[in-house]
């Protein structure tokens, strides 16, 4: 019974230290559920969702533009390596959104609002930020250099439970 607390204990530490990756954008420590590979197949993934249920707008000259300038963005980004992609939908709502592994969309709508190459930076940009940051991949931040808010203060404090009450921990 002992030997099977401790190797939980282990696993938990163990399952907190992959999990934890720095932001390349912030620099803190994170919660992370998946790997960067995991992310690029689940925007892959999305993206033909997304492509199949809003369809492109069909402006070809249009597409390749916003392409352009945000493969110019995303290549002075901080995950430059991504397979990024930039796309118009054909949606009236005002609104550009992105998936995990570098997949942005603009809405036609948006388009009609944007004045010039700097509105359009400005709104390509800010969904990069949201890519390079993992906002659809990270649970919770971990802040400062000790690992807080993650499994550790789990594993120590059940470790400490087994070794006060003699190698059987109550549950809580």
């Amino acid at each position: 019974m002992r030997i099977r607390d401790l190797l939980l204990s282990v696993l938990c530490c163990g399952l907190g230290l992959t999990a934890c990756a720095r932001n390349p954008v912030t620099g803190e420590r994170e919660f992370v559920m998946m790997t960067e590979a995991q992310e690029i197949a689940l925007g892959r993934e999305s993206d033909a969702q997304v492509r199949s249920q809003m369809g492109l707008y069909d402006d070809d000259a249009l597409q390749q533009y916003v392409e352009e300038i945000g493969l110019q963005m995303a290549a002075r980004s901080h995950r430059p390596d991504l397979p990024w992609s930039f796309v118009v939908v054909d949606s009236p709502a005002v609104n550009a959104f992105a998936i995990p592994g570098g997949y942005i969309y603009l809405t036609r709508g948006i388009m009609a609002f944007l004045g010039d190459e700097a509105d359009l930076a400005g709104v390509l940009g800010h969904e990069i930020g949201h890519v390079t940051s993992r906002h659809g991949t990270v649970s919770r931040p971990i802040p400062g250099p000790v690992v807080r808010n993650s499994v550790w203060p789990l594993a120590v404090s059940f470790h400490r439970r087994l070794a006060l009450s003699g190698g059987s921990p109550s549950p809580g």
